[in-house]
């Protein structure tokens, strides 16, 4: 036993406060859910022979049996999504994946998809009724000559061990 009064005894000190605590877990979580999207897009797509090894092709399968859903891979991961992961306010998700996209744990591929509009008949009023009638999923702009739908970002997870530096 300690000897010691309480009064004589020095305080703990940490380095990390409890925020700095919270969102280190909250990236962890962000981080594995996004290398286990990144994992089960790259099974399905060798699955369905996007391969050169057929020893890669028949473990791809396999797994594949394993799984729930195969039918079509998840490339997106929107910020909506974020949010119900980590269970914060659209700011906090949105600062959470620029944080690990600018500490290179992630990389950010933005996606859109070409909209057969005619250029001639795209307003702001058109892509706000698109908007509100997709569930606000995605939004048209104009690029070029053509019009087009932005769709989620998608996340590629480009580490092996997952560290954190504050």
């Amino acid at each position: 036993m300690n000897d010691k009064t309480k009064s004589e005894r020095k305080p703990i000190v940490c380095q990390y406060s409890l925020k700095d605590i919270i969102d280190i877990i909250r990236k962890s979580v962000l981080l594995n859910h996004i290398s286990k999207q990144s994992d089960c897009e790259d099974t399905i797509n060798i699955a369905k022979g996007n391969t050169k090894s057929v020893n890669q092709l028949r473990k791809a399968r396999k797994k594949c049996k394993r799984m729930l859903r195969t039918d079509n891979a998840f490339t997106g991961l929107s910020r909506k999504r974020i949010m119900d992961i980590t269970k914060v306010c659209k700011n906090k998700a949105k600062h959470l994946i620029d944080n690990l996209c600018k500490s290179g744990l992630v990389n950010r591929v933005e996606q859109s998809v070409r909209v057969f509009l005619n250029y001639s008949d795209f307003s702001p009023k058109l892509a706000n009724s698109f908007f509100r009638e997709t569930g606000l999923n995605g939004y048209l702009y104009r690029s070029g000559s053509e019009i087009r739908l932005r769709c989620s970002n998608k996340y590629v997870y480009s580490c092996d061990l997952i560290t954190f530096k504050l």
